[in-house]
């Protein structure tokens, strides 16, 4: 190269072209495209997270509900002519002085497993147990519920009946059920709640 071809290409760098614009320009401005494309993917992130989130508690209170809908909701019957001994039911040898209640699940969702029990917790209960009362005679069970043989002559004031069974859900719950015993051997429900064990 000559003395002249190296004037002329130190002069011409001091001159800017179009190209050298736009290579300036997309220099710049792919920077800025970058940093707003991450902040758009973190948004779609977040959005997404919440996104599962909720669709999550959805199923969840959506399969509690039905849940519920599997739980079983007791009634009580009185049965004064027929005891339920065993698997067998026979009549009652004496209707005056023993009376059969009967809690029966009204739900058309079947409960297995199915047992009266005392208490599930060790602790001291403001209400009694009628299966800890003196006047039961007998508790049989049903493939829907529990019958529990009582000797007229209760007291009469609250007792509480726990019932724990196993739903189709393959979970164990327990229902606390309190009974009013009134006079004439009346006998009502006034409370039932289920607890998953």
């Amino acid at each position: 190269m000559t003395k002249q071809d190296w004037i002329d290409v130190l002069s011409n760098l001091g001159e800017k072209s179009t190209f050298d614009y736009i290579s300036l320009g997309v220099s710049i401005a792919s920077p800025l495209l970058l940093l707003f494309s991450v902040i758009v993917s973190l948004k779609a992130a977040k959005a997404s997270r919440d996104s599962v989130e909720l669709s999550k508690e959805i199923f969840e209170k959506t399969q509690k509900a039905e849940e519920m809908k599997l739980l079983p909701l007791f009634e009580l019957k009185r049965n004064h002519v027929f005891l339920n001994k065993g698997k067998l039911i026979m009549e009652n040898p004496d209707p005056d002085k023993i009376m059969g209640i009967y809690f029966q699940n009204k739900n058309s969702s079947p409960i297995t497993d199915v047992k009266a029990v005392a208490s599930i917790e060790e602790k001291e209960e403001e209400i009694e147990h009628l299966i800890k009362a003196k006047n039961i005679n007998e508790i049989s069970y049903t493939t829907d519920g529990v019958v529990l043989n009582v000797l007229k002559g209760i007291e009469l004031k609250e007792y509480k009946v726990q019932i724990v069974y196993r739903i189709q859900s393959n979970k164990m719950y327990e229902t606390s059920i309190v009974v009013s015993v009134q006079e004439n051997n009346y006998i009502f429900i006034t409370e039932q709640q289920h607890t998953e064990l």
